[in-house]
């Protein structure tokens, strides 16, 4: 699992539509969606029930989301900083980020 992989599905839960979403991560709707598309497959469920006009979150893509939402606010301030690694937990899952 990738940080960004994080970013974009809480980019995306936020509003609930792809679109206007990946433009505020600067990334065409493609890629962005592949990301998520990524996500969804290394976890083995579905994060969003795709409708209409946006998407919606389901059980499982609540449940992830809060997990997402408190690995983020553990880790991005710290990824920031060169040369330090950050270690958490995503729910179930461990999450390792190192620097470049």
């Amino acid at each position: 699992m990738k940080f960004r992989h994080l970013e974009y599905f809480v980019t995306a839960a936020e509003e609930l539509n792809f679109t206007p979403r990946c433009r505020s991560v600067h990334v065409s709707q493609p890629p962005f969606s592949k990301q998520i598309h990524d996500l969804e497959g290394e976890l083995g469920i579905d994060l969003f029930e795709r409708q209409n006009k946006g998407v919606a979150l389901t059980p499982a893509g609540k449940s992830f989301l809060i997990d997402a939402e408190a690995s983020l606010k553990i880790v991005k301030p710290r990824s920031e900083k060169p040369n330090v690694s950050v270690v958490a937990r995503l729910g179930n899952w461990p999450l390792v980020i190192c620097p470049r």
